[in-house]
């Protein structure tokens, strides 16, 4: 395993859990939504990965029969999820990069992994560790950042961005460290080489605009979204997208 590998994204010295969340009520309850809707009602094993303070975990844990791992690369992250869940017993926090997850070939029956891939340099490796950990016809669901949004479409136009959004390639928009959007057609190419079928895609963040939360609010926002047609909510236009995969 070469260094450039281990390097990944730390949110040690970061303030994610308050600081990053408390203004984002309206994308928190979208996310949570999603996953609850595209999760299995029960299953044994899963693993959450990248799954930092366990955001996700009431949504996943009443459904775990077995046991859920919480993984990821920031011990204090971590720690913060075990003053949480102490007492929730079949919640384990794990420790570890996603490019060497430390579980055996086919141990889990469902992977999740939201807001965690515009982290990840080498795509190819990272998802086929998910795959490997994951048991035949296991599921899988993957959010991603899309540069292909209508917004950022229109930024481009306009000369406002610098961020093609049609180009295929990954492009990174930090100044100061990895956050990657992706074109839908490079992830999808990328499940597929890593042994995954798509059977759902979900839209999500479709209003996601500073202005719309100040003057709707971020709860009724929510609720707005939930509310729009079933077309809007399958294409490729939106800020995040949902995959549903499933290990072939």
């Amino acid at each position: 395993m070469n260094e450039k590998r281990i390097a990944i994204t730390d949110y040690n010295d970061t303030d994610y859990e308050q600081g990053f969340w408390s203004s984002r009520t309206y994308e928190d309850l979208l996310e949570k939504g999603h996953v609850a809707s595209l999760l299995p009602l029960s299953f044994d094993r899963i693993i959450d990965v990248g799954g930092g303070f366990g955001r996700l975990a009431p949504v996943y844990t009443p459904r775990t029969l077995d046991q859920a791992i919480l993984f990821d690369y920031s011990d204090e992250l971590l720690n913060s999820a075990k003053k949480v869940y102490a007492n929730l017993a079949t919640l384990k926090m794990v420790q570890g990069s996603f490019y060497n997850l430390p579980f055996s070939a086919g141990e889990f029956d469902v992977a999740l992994s939201v807001r965690v891939i515009h982290h990840v340099e080498d795509v190819p490796c990272y998802l086929s560790e998910i795959s490997r950990v994951l048991k035949k016809d296991g599921l899988f669901v993957l959010e991603f950042a899309n540069k292909q949004n209508l917004l950022e479409i229109f930024r481009w136009i306009f000369g406002r961005s610098r961020t093609n959004p049609f180009e295929k390639q990954p492009q990174n928009r930090s100044d100061k460290g990895l956050t990657l959007n992706f074109h839908p057609s490079y992830i999808r190419e990328q499940v597929h080489l890593a042994g995954f079928e798509i059977e759902e895609q979900r839209a999500s963040s479709l209003l996601r605009l500073p202005i719309l939360k100040k003057i709707i609010g971020q709860q009724k926002l929510f609720q707005l979204e939930k509310t729009l047609p079933s077309f809007l909510k399958h294409h490729s236009l939106s800020p995040s997208i949902f995959l549903k995969l499933r290990k072939s």
